[in-house]
């Protein structure tokens, strides 16, 4: 199956109708609620029947079969038509499914797709390492500077404040309340964020200062979307909530590893690996850190050193190994490129990616969860 505009303007069409027939599935579903009705009914008309027989009713028992019959044809009309229903259903999905059966056929149209899933996650993985990075130095500033934590509060309060007066704000009336509202918008709301103004500045100056690579944007961001909790006395927890959020993104970053793993030939970008990498003793760091011996001139041993030069030779041996994978991998990236490098534009391409992407985290995020749970246990 070649990949054109003729084939994706198919896809398209044959998209679209399952969409539309994909509505049966409401119908679906309220048949089968109506089973379940009429299955409670025919019940009921069972206990009433045995009831009869019992009372030697001959009248209430021959009302009691005749509620039976009606339940039982009524239940069997509905599971025809369920029947029929999903039958359209699944040979609709299998018409839509059937294009990316065919495409997958071809190993190097898998690798191009795994390649750009890749490259996806380890994106994911690089923004989420950057913004841990962020929250730890915060955690580490807030620790160690009493009066950093109290500028975050002040931030956090202002914030909160803001929301309260813009969820007063929604239930006032513009005219009966017009005195409440001049007072939120002149007076409190200025007030409010010039509190948090003030405090993000004495914030920012002392990491401008120190040479503490905060980005205003992320703290704008973290102070923003993230719920701080409080004590009962009403107090901001900063440090607990701070270290929760650096635990979330733990999880993240961990579930990102995940499903790059299960990515045929999939692996984690040097620069994601770095920020989750265990420290390293200086001589082990500085081989791993060699690209070629044209950088890192050899090491010279004394004839006696006989474990040294060995573990030199091995490590530039394992370095040389790392470069031929790096290097085929490219090559082979570079062809897949070459034959596919229009193939994303195609719909069929974007909606297979997507719903593969979804699919592979999802896998990752249960195995994720599972671990957890084996190792609270």
């Amino acid at each position: 199956m070649e990949l054109n505009d003729k084939l994706n303007q198919k896809y398209n069409q044959d998209k679209k109708s399952y969409e539309k027939i994909s509505k049966l599935n409401e119908h679906v579903k309220k048949a089968n609620n109506q089973m379940k009705q009429l299955t409670r009914t025919k019940e009921d008309a069972e206990r009433n029947k045995q009831r009869a027989i019992e009372d030697k009713d001959k009248v209430a028992e021959k009302n009691a079969d005749a509620a039976i019959k009606i339940a039982e044809q009524e239940i069997e009309k509905l599971k025809v038509n369920v029947s029929k229903m999903k039958e359209i259903l699944k040979k609709s999905k299998e018409k839509v499914d059937s294009y990316i059966a065919e495409l997958s056929k071809d190993p190097e149209f898998s690798s191009y797709i795994n390649s750009i899933i890749e490259k996806r996650y380890n994106r994911k993985l690089k923004k989420y390492n950057k913004e841990k990075e962020q929250v730890d130095l915060i955690i580490n500033l807030v620790k160690n500077h009493p009066a950093l934590e109290n500028n975050l509060k002040g931030m956090v309060r202002a914030t909160e404040r803001v929301k309260e007066l813009d969820d007063e704000l929604k239930k006032l009336d513009p005219v009966k309340d017009k005195k409440r509202i001049d007072e939120i918008n002149n007076v409190e709301f200025p007030t409010a964020m010039s509190k948090k103004s003030s405090n993000k500045k004495m914030f920012m100056d002392f990491c401008i200062k120190n040479n503490v690579g905060i980005d205003k944007d992320f703290l704008d961001k973290l102070i923003e979307e993230q719920g701080f909790s409080h004590t009962k006395d009403g107090d901001i927890r900063v440090a607990k909530t701070l270290k929760n959020i650096s635990k979330g993104y733990d999880k993240r970053i961990a579930t990102y590893e995940k499903a790059i793993e299960k990515i045929p030939g999939a692996k984690v970008y040097q620069e994601n690996m770095q920020k989750n990498a265990p420290t390293q003793p200086s001589e082990e760091r500085e081989f791993n850190d060699v690209n070629t011996e044209d950088i890192h001139p050899a090491k010279k041993f004394k004839w006696w050193e006989i474990r040294k030069r060995y573990k030199d030779w091995k490590e530039k041996r394992n370095v040389k190994k790392i470069e031929k994978e790096n290097s085929e991998k490219i090559q082979k990236s570079s062809e897949n490129s070459e034959k596919f490098r229009n193939a994303y534009k195609y719909d069929i391409v974007k909606d297979y990616v997507d719903e593969k992407e979804e699919k592979i985290f999802k896998e990752a995020l249960k195995d994720t969860k599972h671990a957890d749970r084996d190792e609270e246990r």
